[in-house]
């Protein structure tokens, strides 16, 4: 090293460099991924809004559709077809979240089913519930 004069401070300055860049790595990393767990729960929380709507609908529809002198028959298919098509939405749904997530951030929330959006929605309302309870 004293054949090299400098050569210290220089390592300390590339090792302080280093250092520096790390950290802001890491929180940036760390911040990027509470910014996107925020907003997935979000849009969580606004399809379980969408699929309550949704089932008031049906729930409209059917009563509508039994007034209007609907036959037994007529009432369980139309009542068989709007479960399907539900189905087929929150299938749908779960499909385009999964495809559109973003890739570094897959493990952040696990969406793999419509259950486990729902368990996630849950958890929202459990966890502002026991901060309301504990304020």
């Amino acid at each position: 090293m004293e054949q090299y004069p400098g050569l210290y401070e220089l390592l300390w300055f590339f090792g302080g460099v280093f250092t520096y860049r790390l950290f802001t790595t890491l929180l940036t990393y760390g911040q990027l991924t509470v910014l996107v767990k925020g907003v997935s729960l979000q849009a969580m929380t606004l399809l379980a809004h969408a699929a309550e709507d949704i089932s008031f609908i049906k729930q409209m529809r059917n009563q509508i559709a039994e007034e209007g002198g609907y036959s037994e028959e007529q009432l369980k298919i139309l009542k068989l077809t709007d479960e399907r098509i539900f189905d087929v939405w929150k299938s749908s749904v779960v499909s385009r979240l999964t495809t559109h997530w973003a890739k570094p951030f897959d493990k952040v929330i696990k969406i793999q089913t419509w259950a486990s959006i729902m368990d996630a929605v849950s958890g929202i309302y459990k966890e502002s519930i026991w901060k309301k309870l504990s304020n």
